[in-house]
């Protein structure tokens, strides 16, 4: 990039963004205006705002791949419709719709679907839960006040070295 201007269409390229409604958003939205227009009404834009512009695409399109997953990512983790509401649908910004975003306007929290994915794993757990799966599973430190209020009485299978506590009849509870 070694240009002082460049036209409206090279920009698109650059962005890879093939329709100029989109374009023009995205410019609008990050208040990038063109600095002259030639006889055929082409615009150009400054180099320096074309540079910031890339780096802002770059800066978010990497955010985004690393913190988020599409709907069809969600589906083969094995997450449902729901699952994936509960994720913190979020907005993908148009800028960032490039690549594994093209045509994407949501996303899903990558952190936020595999806790869903864990507590639905362990409520289909067809046996008993450890004391760190029921804690982990509602959410709580106090093991002995959780199963006082639910009236539960964990299995104790005693070990060589410790007593490991298992649970029972959880998922009713859920």
């Amino acid at each position: 990039m070694d240009k002082e201007i460049y036209p409206r269409y090279e920009l698109g390229k650059l962005l890879s963004i093939s329709y100029s409604t989109k374009l023009i958003q995205i410019l609008n939205e990050y208040n990038i205006k063109p600095i002259s227009r030639d006889a055929q009404n082409i615009e150009y834009y400054n180099a320096a705002d074309v540079r910031n512009l890339l780096e802002k695409q770059r800066e978010l399109y990497e955010y985004y791949k690393v913190n988020f997953v599409t709907y069809d990512e969600g589906k083969k983790l094995g997450a449902s419709a729901y699952d994936l509401t509960l994720s913190n649908p979020t907005e993908l910004p148009k800028i960032a719709r490039i690549q594994k975003f093209y045509s994407r306007n949501t996303v899903y929290e990558k952190s936020i679907l595999n806790e869903v994915l864990e507590k639905k794993a362990l409520l289909n757990k067809p046996s008993y839960y450890t004391t760190k799966e029921v804690l982990h599973l509602f959410q709580v430190t106090d093991i002995n006040k959780l199963s006082k209020e639910n009236n539960i009485e964990p299995i104790i299978i005693k070990n060589k070295e410790n007593n490991f506590y298992r649970w029972e009849s959880i998922k009713y509870f859920v």
